[in-house]
């Protein structure tokens, strides 16, 4: 495992690449992209743990900050939907040519999932998506965050913490005007092509939204396997929540089915 910094010069993007165990190497990659705000936080653990079994499994990982995020280059102020589009593929261009691979897939959960979607139905380069609850509209998303975080506003009242409400947070995250008009206008229904030959969702329950998008998915000629995997969130939480405990279940159908499908 090494830490590095990759892409243009003005808008450098920090990625941790995990690399497969001597004699167990694939010729084959995966991208990890992370979830957005809060979620990051709470993914964190889960995600270094996914890049571990990955390895193991013999493929090449690299897992990244989208610009203006983590220890990536910029402030909130770059950040944007259309950015972070361009940042996977960004990564997969990283992956793809540092270690001279044709086979990469993504790998995303909540907004990274709907994210790895745009971006490969955009690069048309990509063999793989892993779509781990993906974020289908997002003015819907948006408000679920929202009504998170007047919650956990409301519990800090009651505990007697300082509960300052700025109209530009968001679970302790900045959210621009530019974001929150980005997210009023995601739709992952809008896609108007498969991102990829072979797709995976994975969601803990059933859902309407969910069954919609793999029968539009599969009318576009991918193939899409669906699973329901139940275990514990690590989304939709708040900052005063403990952390989470590492959803196995969801690492182990990740890795087995990209193992699968990968041949």
């Amino acid at each position: 495992m090494h830490a590095c910094y990759f892409g243009s010069p003005d808008r450098r993007l920090f990625g941790i690449f995990e690399e497969p165990e001597d004699g167990a190497a694939r010729e084959a990659g995966v991208v990890l992209c992370y979830p957005y705000g809060a979620d990051y936080a709470t993914a964190f653990r889960t995600f270094r743990i996914l890049a571990t079994r990955l390895a193991k499994a013999g493929f090449h990982v690299l897992r990244f900050d989208y610009l203006g995020t983590g220890d990536s280059s910029g402030d909130a102020d770059v950040a944007s939907i259309e950015q972070w589009i361009t940042d996977v593929g960004t990564a997969v261009r990283e992956l793809r040519d540092s270690r001279g691979l044709r086979d990469v897939s993504l790998v995303g959960l909540r907004l990274g999932a709907t994210l790895a979607a745009l971006a490969a139905a955009r690069t048309k380069d990509v063999e793989r998506v892993v779509l781990w609850e993906p974020v289908v509209d997002g003015q819907e998303y948006l408000a679920a965050l929202q009504a998170l975080h007047r919650e956990w506003l409301q519990e800090a009242l009651r505990d007697g913490r300082n509960a300052q409400h700025l109209e530009d947070d968001l679970l302790g995250y900045q959210l621009t005007e530019r974001l929150r008009r980005d997210f009023v206008d995601l739709r992952l229904q809008s896609l108007a092509g498969a991102p990829a030959p072979s797709l995976y969702l994975m969601s803990k329950g059933s859902s309407d939204e969910y069954d919609c998008l793999v029968a539009m998915l599969r009318q576009q000629g991918a193939r899409v396997d669906a699973d329901r995997v139940e275990g514990p969130e690590i989304w939709s939480r708040t900052p005063s929540m403990d952390e989470s405990s590492v959803p196995t279940g969801a690492l182990r159908s990740i890795v087995t089915w990209l193992t699968s499908a990968s041949g």
